[in-house]
């Protein structure tokens, strides 16, 4: 949390304005939504109660058809601003992280060019684990239409596994949309990419996801504090308008402030998996991440040669993650032969020296006459 913390500040500037160019234009779309559900004439009929609150006309009501397409553009535009979003910020991060040179402005775009694909990893994390809860609802209720009790009794004996079952899932297998970012993986492929970097780890990585939910909600929950009171304050004197354009921006402006946030969590707790469980060094990763946006920009699925430091998946087909395989460098010439140096001629010989006569040899010593005898002592 003290790395996402600290790529979080040094990066927020740059976050803020990525989140904003999403964000702003949706919240004015949405909000345009949403007024646009109420029946024509429902503002201007407004009665105003000093010390209570305000009357609406009788035939300001909603209908059914409005107030559901209303409802449901609403959803989509969420979902699609709340994915790219988040992927524009997941991309932001891993470059900071990975001192990759990168910007708001290229993340934007990085993000955009893969829209489709974003959208379609946010949706498969966010449908696919609630299946075996809706099996086990579906079933509970097939059986309750012949006994009540035993429906009542199989919801509840399976429901808690099945919802248990939903959690695991929906941990296991967040980081589909940063495998398809960093690595290029799309698809069934970055659920499973995801899934094993959360397998054996899925507790501290369960511990992680909670303690950023419940960060960001109490944070923006008092964000929105003020807007909610100058809200009812509006809608008190009638201003439903002015209070749902208020509603809007305090939305966009949690948004923009914590989203961030998580998304800077997330990063770096995938790439803490993957330092973990292969042994990658962040200098690998980032010639990674380089090769991955240009295997993308290309047609075709990304391919990446298998190596043999990386695990064999059980679900097959899983392309393996590791740098490109280069061709051997071109063999070179031997270097040309060179003729051996000439042979040279043995050195002249020189003659003896001169030979010297003896020298001359020198008379004996003369002799000496033995010294004088002394008479003997008395």
């Amino acid at each position: 949390m003290d790395a996402s913390f600290k790529l979080y500040r040094s990066m927020f500037g740059q976050m803020i304005r990525a989140v904003a160019v999403v964000a702003v234009p949706a919240a004015i779309v949405e909000g345009l939504l949403q007024i646009s559900a109420f029946p024509h004439g429902f503002f201007s009929g407004v009665t105003l109660h000093p010390g209570g609150l305000p009357t609406y006309p009788a035939e300001g009501t909603f209908t059914p058809p409005m107030q559901s397409a209303a409802s449901l553009l609403v959803d989509i535009l969420n979902f699609a601003v709340g994915g790219l979003a988040s992927a524009i910020c997941f991309k932001l991060v891993a470059d900071s992280y990975l001192s990759v040179q990168s910007d708001w402005r290229t993340s934007v775009a990085f993000a955009l060019r893969r829209l489709h694909s974003v959208l379609w990893t946010v949706l498969e994390w966010m449908v696919l684990p609630w299946i075996p809860l809706v099996a086990t609802i579906a079933l509970a209720i097939a059986v309750g239409a012949k006994s009540l009790f035993a429906g009542v009794f199989l919801g509840v004996l399976l429901g808690l596994p099945a919802l248990a079952i939903v959690i695991w899932l929906a941990v296991s297998w967040r980081f589909n949309t940063i495998a398809l970012l960093v690595e290029g993986i799309k698809g069934r492929h970055a659920l499973g990419r995801s899934f094993f970097l959360a397998r054996k780890r899925w507790w501290p990585v369960f511990g992680v996801q909670l303690l950023v939910a419940l960060l960001v909600g109490i944070l923006s929950f008092v964000v929105m504090i003020p807007f909610g009171i100058v809200m009812l304050i509006l809608m008190v004197h009638g201003s439903i308008i002015t209070a749902f354009v208020l509603t809007t921006a305090g939305t966009a402006l949690s948004n923009m402030l914590f989203l961030p946030l998580a998304a800077s969590a997330l990063t770096v707790l995938y790439f803490d998996l993957r330092v973990r469980k292969e042994g990658l060094d962040l200098a690998l990763i980032a010639r990674e991440l380089n090769m991955a946006e240009t295997v993308i920009a290309t047609s075709g699925p990304p391919r990446f040669t298998p190596r043999e430091a990386y695990p064999q998946y059980p679900w097959g087909g899983v392309p393996q993650w590791g740098p490109p395989s280069y061709p051997p460098p071109p063999s070179y010439p031997p270097p040309p032969s060179y003729p051996p140096p000439p042979s040279y001629p043995p050195p002249p010989s020189y003659p003896p020296p001169p030979g010297y006569p003896p020298p001359p040899g020198y008379p004996p010593p003369p002799g000496y006459p033995p010294p004088p005898g002394y008479p003997p002592p008395e």
